[in-house]
């Protein structure tokens, strides 16, 4: 009994006195990190070294403390530490690792190479070994040996591209962009599913200074030595990139006739070219494919693409884009241009095309006779008919806006308002375009005097201040604020902003003109200010839009349109007058001076366009 009672007690004192001493080595380890946070390393040194006497075999304390010992850039100590946990433990492959380093931050590369070829002999087939080291490595910014021990560790690899991944990464961070491209063409010849993945890889650097001529200067050299259909993709890809669309589309035409593709990569490359934006490019790639692939199965999907291309090729080509302008006027200028054009459109809505296609095709149909040749007649049949016969699709709500401008043009209100019911009473509808169908509701509310009404709408609108509608709703909710003491003002000015609606500039410019030489509200007077800059800016007279612009900025009693009034300028400078220079000034005066404007985002983008025209940042 006695000698059971003894042996409990043993156990029990063993017990606590482990106890005791982890918990010991626990508050040494936490003393010792607090003073490393706080960049004391001396002290944080001192409570280490107690902790590793207690623990000499510890892996974490000789991490930590070796750690400190590289901070206090007393090398000597650390390498010491790291020999002596060597000796006494030959297999530990952190230990190896980090003295590579400790050596490699010295200046004794090859001693580091040495050190760290020691650690992966211990176990050299295994692609784990040669991870540890090569990520070693990178730590110190060894990036050649790191590079180095990866290309070794490519041969015990189960997949030896995820190696020459990063292998071709590490090449491109050191802006060795041959070598990286050669990596990448070698992962292609083994794996030609990768093309996506090598594109977005190489993608991240392309731009570089001469990234993109070492690039493809290696991919064809590549190509002279090794014949592969995925390099050649590759190549195509860079061509469009550098654009050189003629090399990049002849090559695409000949890999889809060697390979029997039936022009499905000619579709995919115009897709891309239409993707990015250059529409001449995707509208002569479709153009090739339904000339020469009649039995392409989506060939009917290819001659929709083919029509959008070449509209917005058109649009883009006529040099004139006004959607910058808070008014633009209609203008024919070289409508015939698009006499082909509406004569596919037509084949496409009318011919028996999928829903999906045959809608869209009616919507720009609609906005092409209106906006080009001035028809607003026949726009409205072509908007009409997508209601009609293709209920619920996207362009569905987008016919019945325009419907509702057009009555709003004709002067027929109450039809305007039939039209965005409508919209309304549709259950999926985006909360953007309900807030801005709502918007124009409070608008026509306006243009008929029925302040009361529009201010109710105006309120739910304004009520979520991200949407875009949000600013101009809580605008005119002011307006009818401020004029509610004198309505015969609040009717003539809404009379102006109807004829402006109606494109009538001439006879709304005589009543704003006159308003603002007479009001004595304040905001009354800054929205037809505002007014009559849209329509100075309608008319391309942007030196004396820019004055007008410029004055509601200075107002010091009224700030409700200094922030769109300097954005308003900056858009002047920089898509009418051109001199970009002068707009980046004005668009990164708005970001300092209006930091809470909901033109910010609308000014960063400006400003990101400029510097990519110019090549510049001023």
């Amino acid at each position: 009994m006695k000698n059971k009672l003894f042996i409990s007690i043993f156990i029990l004192s063993a017990f606590f006195s482990s106890l005791y001493a982890q918990n010991e080595i626990t508050a040494l380890k936490k003393t010792a990190a607090r003073y490393n946070q706080a960049g004391n390393f001396e002290k944080a040194k001192e409570f280490y070294e107690e902790a590793l006497k207690k623990q000499p075999w510890n892996n974490s304390i000789v991490s930590e403390l070796n750690n400190v010992y590289v901070k206090l850039k007393d090398y000597d100590s650390s390498i010491k530490l790291l020999s002596d946990r060597i000796a006494k433990t030959p297999n530990d492959l952190t230990a190896y690792g980090l003295l590579g380093v400790t050596y490699f931050t010295i200046g004794e590369k090859e001693k580091a190479m040495e050190i760290w070829r020691k650690g992966i002999s211990l176990n050299p087939k295994n692609e784990i070994t040669y991870r540890i080291f090569a990520n070693q490595a990178l730590q110190a910014r060894a990036f050649d040996e790191g590079i180095e021990i990866l290309r070794e560790g490519e041969k015990f690899a189960k997949n030896p591209n995820t190696f020459a991944f990063e292998i071709a990464q590490l090449l491109s961070y050191l802006m060795k962009y041959r070598e990286a491209a050669n990596e990448y063409c070698s992962i292609l010849v083994a794996d030609p599913v990768q093309l996506n993945m090598v594109k977005n890889r190489i993608g991240q650097f392309l731009g570089r200074s001469d990234a993109t001529e070492e690039t493809i200067g290696a991919v064809k050299d590549f190509l002279d030595e090794h014949p592969n259909d995925a390099v050649e993709e590759l190549l195509a890809y860079l061509y469009s990139f550098n654009k050189d669309y003629d090399k990049a589309f002849s090559i695409v035409v000949g890999i889809d006739k060697r390979t029997g593709g039936n022009g499905t990569k000619i579709f995919h490359f115009a897709q891309s070219a239409y993707n990015s934006g250059d529409f001449q490019t995707a509208a002569r790639s479709y153009k090739f494919l339904l000339d020469n692939y009649p039995d392409y199965p989506n060939f009917i999907y290819a001659k929709f693409n083919y029509a959008k291309s070449s509209l917005n090729y058109l649009n883009s080509a006529s040099g004139k884009n006004d959607n910058w302008k808070p008014l633009a006027l209609p203008d024919t200028a070289g409508s015939y241009k698009y006499d082909g054009i509406i004569k596919q459109l037509k084949e496409l809505t009318l011919g028996g095309s999928p829903p999906y296609i045959a809608s869209e095709a009616a919507y720009l149909l609609g906005v092409t006779l209106k906006d080009r040749y001035l028809d607003a007649k026949s726009a409205e049949n072509y908007f009409a008919l997508i209601p009609k016969k293709y209920p619920g699709t996207k362009f569905d709500i987008l016919a019945l806006y325009e419907l509702a401008e057009s009555a709003v043009r004709e002067n027929n209100l109450q039809k305007a308002l039939s039209y965005l019911n409508k919209i309304e009473k549709k259950k999926k509808v985006p909360q953007e375009i309900r807030n801005k169908t709502l918007l124009r509701k409070a608008e026509i509310a306006f243009m008929r005097g029925e302040f009361d009404g529009a201010s109710s709408m105006l309120s739910v609108v304004a009520s979520n201040p991200g949407d875009n509608s949000a600013n101009d709703a809580i605008e005119l909710s002011l307006l009818i604020t401020a004029l509610k003491s004198d309505s015969s003002e609040a009717v003539k000015y809404a009379s102006a902003r109807l004829l402006m609606k109606q494109f009538k500039i001439n006879e709304a410019s005589v009543i704003l003109a006159e308003i603002a030489d007479n009001t004595k509200n304040f905001i009354l007077r800054d929205m037809v200010d505002f007014d009559l800059a849209e329509i100075l800016i309608a008319r391309e007279n942007y030196i004396k839009a820019v004055d007008l612009l410029d004055g509601l900025t200075k107002r010091e009693e009224s700030a409700l349109y200094s922030d769109k009034a300097l954005y308003m300028i900056g858009e002047i400078y920089f898509r009418g007058l051109k001199e970009l220079d002068k707009a980046q000034k004005i668009f990164e005066n708005l970001l300092e001076k209006y930091p809470n404007s909901i033109y910010l985002n609308s000014s960063r983008e400006n400003i990101n366009e400029i510097i990519s025209l110019t090549g510049k940042n001023l």
